[in-house]
């Protein structure tokens, strides 16, 4: 049973999905594996680091046929999006613009920035794994300068 895998999605938190799901799984579906396909935590702010450990624990354990997950949700919508639902995420969209896309039909937008603070859980990710939420695409944290001023980069040539 190498070619198919099953799915679901949930919205709780690790131990419920354990108690649920994991144990009733192995006992009728095994050894076909699973994953968690749209993850979406109920924990609130701290907590979610180590259950994000305990689901790639169970998932290196030899025996389980848990594979991991999907976190649900990159970025937000935007709160001036045609959306009719809210989106939970990982990232808001930030205030500044830090690129385009320019689509075949002749449109183009804005890429925005990626906001830490307005998300939800991008702080915790990093940290289950020791890495960062400031890469490319992240919004100037407010030491940094203004990215809406004209000015050269320091050290440039003004022309």
């Amino acid at each position: 049973r190498r070619r198919w895998i099953h799915s679901v999605d949930a919205a709780a938190t690790w131990a419920e999905i354990k108690e649920e799901i994991v144990s009733r799984y192995d006992q009728r579906f095994a050894p076909t594996p699973w994953f968690i396909a749209d993850f979406r935590t109920t924990v609130r702010e701290g907590g979610l680091a180590q259950e994000l450990q305990d689901m790639e624990a169970e998932a290196r354990r030899p025996s389980s046929a848990f594979r991991g997950a999907a976190i649900n949700g990159f970025q937000q919508n935007p709160p001036d999006a045609d959306f009719p639902f809210h989106q939970q995420g990982l990232f808001s969209t930030g205030r500044y613009a830090i690129g385009g896309v320019f689509p075949s039909d002749g449109t183009h937008g804005p890429v925005y920035c990626l906001d830490v603070a307005g998300g939800q859980h991008a702080t915790e990710l990093a940290e289950a794994w020791g890495g960062s939420v400031l890469a490319h695409g992240a919004c100037p944290q407010p030491r940094s300068p203004d990215l809406t001023r004209d000015d050269p980069p320091m050290g440039g040539i003004s022309g």
